[in-house]
């Protein structure tokens, strides 16, 4: 999912019809594209945000409606929002305008497959920094990317990759051998004193692999052992999994 942005300190009117405007030229630009959604916090801020698109109250009750050109144009809410898989099995066919919509819930569609673009207008810019930052979001406006400066020390590249090579991240670590490894590695990161912190650590994940939600997971274990490491049963073997870590290639 590509990640776009709206460079403004706050919501203010006509940012929505100007990252409306952009999404038309995705959409042009890319036939494949075959939606377009507005998405809002709750129902109550449907006229607010998206009045100046010219949609209606009967546009809001049926959630949208199909363009001139085919393209369905959808508007929902957190609640009433998931992703369109009708087009299953083809190319992304989706762009998403999320308008005021907080990161945390933006999160929750960083692995749908179905979504080409996500364009964020943010209610406020601070409140966006990590998410744009991890995403090294375009400004639609300059169509340059946000400047990332992330520090990230070789040993948490090695151990990701070692985890991608033996535990399926991508599948949640759903396997008990696959948590364990996942814990005895953040253990062992701890134990050497690898410095690492929560954004670096996933902006490293999801630049080597992993599905966003992967990396997130490993970021917290990273983390949370940091603090206090995980029970595991039998001794810790630190050095096996020291030298995973500074193994650059699995």
């Amino acid at each position: 999912m590509k990640v776009y942005y709206l460079n403004r300190e706050r919501f203010s009117k006509g940012d929505t019809k100007i990252a409306f405007e952009f999404a038309k030229k995705l959409i042009l630009e890319n036939p494949n594209l075959k939606i377009l959604t507005f998405l809002v916090y709750q129902q109550r801020q449907y006229e607010a945000f998206l009045s100046e698109i010219g949609f209606t109250k009967q546009h809001y009750k049926n959630h949208g409606v199909v363009a001139k050109n085919g393209v369905r144009i959808q508007i929902h809410t957190i609640k009433t929002y998931n992703p369109d898989y009708q087009f299953a099995g083809s190319p992304q066919h989706e762009v998403l305008i999320a308008v005021g919509v907080p990161p945390k819930e933006l999160e929750k569609y960083e692995d749908k497959s179905d979504i080409y673009a996500c364009i964020v207008i943010p209610w406020l810019l601070d409140e966006n920094v990590s998410f744009l930052n991890l995403h090294e979001a375009i400004n639609i406006e300059t169509n340059e990317s946000v400047a990332t400066n992330y520090n990230i020390d070789q040993r948490v590249v090695n151990a990701i990759n070692w985890l991608k090579a033996t535990s399926y991240p991508n599948e949640g670590y759903h396997h008990p051998n696959d948590e364990k490894r996942l814990q005895e590695m953040s253990n062992a990161l701890a134990h050497y004193s690898v410095p690492l912190d929560y954004d670096s650590v996933i902006y490293c994940g999801m630049h080597n692999g992993l599905l966003p939600s992967a990396a997130r997971q490993t970021a917290n274990a990273f983390v949370k052992a940091q603090q206090r490491k995980f029970p595991v049963k039998g001794e810790h073997n630190y050095p096996f999994y020291k030298r995973m870590m500074e193994t650059e290639e699995h």
